[in-house]
């Protein structure tokens, strides 16, 4: 919402809970500003292109903001064995994180600026006790060491940060 207040247009992704997307994409409207929802699934190749696609067509991208994750510790997953929930946290927040931050670095790379924002974990370098712990830390580990192989390459013309 801040993005917006600052007087930013939004796009919106969803998946889990599309009505706190149309929600959101409400209250940016009431801000004066356009909002666009895109529903897809990030764990999959189609989703993240139909969300780069659809976004890019939506209007020009200054900032990209990677904050999808799975949600393996609550609701259905809870249950899912460890491999299972590995499997989702990897196609989600790294596997997304990096296709999603390529093609949006590149369009913005060829339109010479851009700013990439992907979420790290505080925690990724030192590790964590427990099963989710270690799912974690591998995962933001593997985004925060991408994201600083990613800003090499794009730099300066596109800032790649890790939040």
């Amino acid at each position: 919402m801040e993005l917006a207040a600052a007087g930013a247009d939004l796009v919106v992704h969803g998946n889990s809970h599309p009505e706190a997307a149309r929600e959101v994409a409400l209250a940016i409207g009431d801000l004066k500003r356009q909002a666009v929802v895109i529903l897809s699934d990030l764990a999959t190749r189609a989703g993240q292109e139909k969300l780069v696609h659809e976004a890019w067509h939506a209007g020009p991208v200054d900032i990209w903001i990677n904050n999808a994750g799975a949600d393996v510790l609550t609701g259905a997953a809870a249950s899912w064995s460890f491999d299972d929930k590995l499997d989702r946290l990897w196609q989600v927040d790294v596997l997304g994180t990096i296709r999603l931050s390529r093609a949006v670095g590149r369009r913005m790379h060829g339109r010479g600026r851009g700013v990439l924002l992907n979420m790290g974990w505080d925690q990724a370098g030192s590790g964590m006790e427990g099963e989710s712990g270690q799912m974690f830390a591998v995962a933001k580990g593997a985004v925060m060491a991408f994201s600083r192989s990613l800003s090499k390459a794009l730099a300066p013309r596109v800032r790649v940060n890790v939040l």
